[in-house]
């Protein structure tokens, strides 16, 4: 991967989950809306609009996994379950595990 290319994925990656976070504070307040509700206690507010960073970082690492894993299978010459078969195996021995103890 060049430098040029993964910019461009986090430039995307940010936009994607700023509108992640707009869209899940417009659900809110359409779900107050439609039972009635006028007001919203300034915490359920506040609580939309401080997003968790510890959770913001985690969604982030999964997206960007699951970003290469499928542009892994995009590009795989052969059979989608042996290319699974084969990130499975890598990932539980030598992300998550070792060869002597393999992460299930």
């Amino acid at each position: 991967m060049h430098g040029v290319q993964v910019e461009e994925w986090r430039t995307l990656l940010q936009s994607s989950v700023s509108w992640e976070k707009y869209i899940h504070f417009l659900q809110q307040v359409r779900r107050w809306k439609e039972t009635g509700q006028e007001t919203a206690p300034l915490v359920d507010v506040m609580e939309l609009l401080i997003l968790c960073i510890f959770h913001l970082e985690n969604h982030i690492g999964e997206k960007i996994i699951t970003i290469i894993l499928r542009k892994g299978l995009d590009l795989f010459q052969g059979r989608k379950e042996d290319y699974i078969k084969m990130m499975e195996n890598l990932f539980w021995t030598k992300v998550l595990g070792t060869e002597e103890a393999p992460s299930h």
